[in-house]
């Protein structure tokens, strides 16, 4: 029997040997096999992948996040889009709060999986939906402005004409708006800005008006009057133009026709807002 049969065969009892410590809870002996096991030389890449994937996890239950994490991307450069090392690489991440990062890899791991793992989808979409709501408000307008930028890199709005801040401003204006909005008594979970950035980031639900309003919102915070009333005009035409595509009669009549004049009623808001706002921290 060849060298390289004795490594490979070395190697996957190993493997079994951590798993057998992994499922008995014995953490740090299952990091010690599964190093072992990853330093035989001659045993190839074969199986690599799922040893650091169990390491992973394994580093993460004793509180090594950061080895946790760097063994998940290990896993992911030798099967990239691995639903599994994403998963274990947003736990990580989550594990040493950074949120932010975790959200997008929950995203990653939840695409990966495809539509046929429903089960897996959602056990998936509930961390996710956890992770965005461990956030802070500092994080939570970070994940805002990053959402917005993108939407811009897409071609979905325009980017800023008239006037602009750097990011930092960005997330500073975005966080009392946040803020201010939560201080408002809208105090169901559902229609937060936390349940809103969680959808918006899973689903991508956030729309071309509404995208505009919120930027509207956070250059009005930021002192660039000119754009936010550009974005708050835009806001309006955008949600104009949305429900005139509308042309069922079915459409003109009851929930339809509430939702209708509810985003037409926020976007003028914000339009208003956007007009008097010069030397005040609107609400």
């Amino acid at each position: 029997m060849g060298s390289s049969n004795l490594a490979r065969m070395r190697r996957e009892y190993l493997k079994k040997k951590g798993d057998g410590e992994l499922k008995g809870e014995n953490y740090g002996k299952a990091v010690a096999v599964y190093s072992e096991a990853l330093a035989v030389e001659g045993a190839g890449r074969a199986g690599s992948h799922l040893i650091l994937s169990n390491r992973s996890l394994a580093l993460g239950r004793v509180g090594r996040f950061a080895e946790a994490c760097e063994d998940a991307r290990r896993a992911l450069a030798i099967v990239p889009g691995w639903h599994k090392a994403h998963w274990r690489l947003a736990s990580s991440l989550r594990g040493m709060k950074n949120h932010i990062e975790a959200v997008y890899e929950y995203k990653r791991c939840y695409d990966a999986l495809g539509d046929e793992k429903a089960e897996e989808m959602n056990e998936v979409a509930k961390e996710m939906r956890r992770t965005v709501f461990q956030c802070r408000r500092e994080e939570l307008a970070d994940l805002v402005v990053r959402r917005l930028q993108l939407l811009q890199d897409q071609g979905r709005i325009k980017a800023p004409e008239t006037e602009d801040v750097s990011d930092e401003e960005k997330i500073e204006a975005a966080f009392r708006h946040i803020k201010a909005s939560h201080q408002r008594g809208n105090s169901d979970e559902n229609s937060s800005f936390y349940q809103k950035c969680f959808e918006w980031h899973l689903q991508d639900t956030l729309g071309e008006s509404e995208a505009y309003a919120i930027r509207s919102a956070i250059y009005c915070r930021a002192k660039c009057l000119l754009q936010a009333q550009l974005d708050a005009k835009r806001a309006v035409a955008s949600t104009h133009q949305y429900y005139a595509s509308y042309k069922s009669s079915k459409s003109q009549h009851g929930a339809a026709m509430m939702k209708k004049y509810s985003d037409l009623a926020k976007a003028y808001f914000q339009l208003g807002i956007a007009y008097t706002c010069e030397g005040k921290d609107h609400t």
